[in-house]
């Protein structure tokens, strides 16, 4: 729902992705359901430098 308000109030979409540490079968379903990719904590911190980079470069001015 969170997600769904914030991106309601842009002019633009975002790439969202889910970082939790709740690894149930009804989250892991719900992000799917919703699209949004899901890390599950802890994320190692070259892998979240990796995603911010990659979509950086995705969503350049510059590209």
């Amino acid at each position: 729902d969170a997600i769904s308000a914030v991106h309601a109030c842009l002019p633009h979409p975002v790439p969202t992705y889910i970082l939790t540490g709740d690894t149930s079968p009804q989250r892991i379903r719900e992000a799917s359901l919703l699209g949004f990719p899901l890390l599950h904590k802890p994320v190692n911190a070259q892998t979240l430098r990796n995603i911010l980079d990659t979509e950086a470069i995705a969503h350049s001015t510059l590209a």
